[in-house]
């Protein structure tokens, strides 16, 4: 909580807002040196959804950009190879989605819906919630995580104890963990990992003297 408010509330209030490279590299604990190279440097760059400024102006980030590069922080730390991250966020964002239109602008299309309504954005960017996994509802479980290898790619998933995927020692107490790399692959709590970026966009913004 911050304040009064729900981790669901203050992800809605901060998604109308946009971020400077400052508080990016705040909020993700990555320095803006290793931003723009991720932005620039990398084949295929990152792809976030707000628009490059132009010459000599400076990039005003949407949240969803915010998640994206703490998402790629979290894989470069498990796989140690900032490309093959990037190409995992990059699919994992856009793929479901531009697989479900036809058109030349859709990427554009979806990037204005996603900055329009976060909640538009696949639900592991959303996903607020602290319940308990309650097996008689698959939407009334607990956080959502990314589950998968380097070449398979990332599945998004609620977390649920009966699923063997989960049943190491590391899964004992699951809200414990932000990422862990083990047997089975790649394991990412994007609940845990997207509710601390927004906690540090908060606390960053209150530090500057700005309300949310």
């Amino acid at each position: 909580m911050n304040g009064e408010l729900s981790d669901q509330e203050l992800m809605r209030r901060l998604a109308i807002r946009r971020f400077r490279q400052d508080c990016v590299a705040y909020a993700t604990r990555v320095n803006s040196s290793t931003i723009m190279n991720y932005l620039k440097l990398n084949k295929p760059p990152l792809n976030l959804v707000s628009e490059a400024p132009g010459r000599g102006r400076s990039r005003q980030y949407a949240l969803i950009d915010v998640y994206m590069i703490a998402l790629v922080r979290e894989l470069v730390l498990l796989t140690g190879n900032a490309q093959m991250a990037i190409s995992l966020v990059n699919n994992i964002t856009y793929e479901d989605d531009l697989d479900e239109l036809d058109n030349p602008s859709a990427e554009e299309t979806i990037k204005e819906a996603y900055i329009d309504d976060i909640e538009m954005a696949p639900h592991f960017y959303c996903h607020r919630s602290w319940k308990p996994f309650n097996s008689s509802s698959y939407h009334n479980g607990g956080d959502w995580f990314l589950l998968g290898t380097v070449e398979g790619g990332l599945q998004p998933m609620m977390y649920n104890p009966n699923n063997p995927n989960y049943r190491e020692k590391e899964f004992e107490n699951p809200m414990m963990y932000g990422s862990v790399s083990v047997r089975n692959g790649l394991f990412i709590n994007c609940t845990m990992t997207f509710s601390q970026v927004d906690r540090n966009i908060h606390k960053y913004l209150s530090e500057q003297g700005e309300a949310v």
